[in-house]
């Protein structure tokens, strides 16, 4: 068996025993199933929502919003992020602000998003774009902030212009940090539409 069969049978077996114990302790008695459906409850539900067209139209909202949350989060994160570790002047006042803000998870900022910007989209937004940008301006401040020594003095050596030294140097040694930012600022998004599904 290849590595990557291998791979997808752990997947299966590991996924497969989660749903195999979650239906033996809902049809167990031991829980309510209001609070712990079983699969195949669930199952029903999602096929009945998928014929009246509801889980679609919902999930294209949802899709809708995790977009536009993740373009806007991750191109504030990224540009706000190569500044703070190429500018001292930026860094000196963003940085400890920025990093004050880190622990607060977007839940909390739901009511004060519906206060700014009202029950709308653009409160939705708002939460969406903030979870996204922390996490993409965090992997893209550390990625510029880290280039090593060797290749600025050598790129300054041969004289390379600061526009040439940032776009040939810099955003390369960047760039591995920028995707798992990216990565994970995608998967936060779609995490941040649900306190915002409503």
């Amino acid at each position: 068996m290849t590595p990557s069969l291998r791979k997808v049978a752990r997947t299966t077996i590991s996924i497969s025993g989660i749903v195999l114990l979650w239906a033996l302790i809902s049809h167990s008695g031991l829980v309510n199933r209001d609070f712990l459906p079983a699969p195949d409850d669930v199952w029903a539900a999602a096929v009945e929502l998928w014929g009246e067209g509801i889980m679609m139209q919902d999930l294209r909202v949802s899709l809708a919003r995790a977009a536009v949350g993740f373009v806007m989060g991750s191109t504030l994160g990224v540009g706000m992020g190569l500044l703070t570790a190429r500018s001292r002047i930026v860094s000196t006042l963003l940085t400890p602000f920025l990093t004050l803000l880190r622990p607060i998870p977007a839940i909390a900022l739901v009511p004060l998003a519906i206060v700014w910007f009202g029950i709308g989209e653009g409160s939705k937004y708002f939460v969406i774009t903030y979870t996204v940008f922390l996490a993409v301006w965090l992997n893209a401040h550390h990625g510029a902030s880290e280039v090593a020594p060797t290749y600025i003095r050598a790129s300054r050596s041969l004289g390379a212009s600061p526009a040439r030294e940032f776009f040939e140097v810099v955003l390369p040694a960047a760039a591995p940090y920028i995707v798992a930012g990216l990565r994970m600022g995608a998967a936060l998004a779609f995490l941040s539409v649900c306190p915002m599904s409503s």
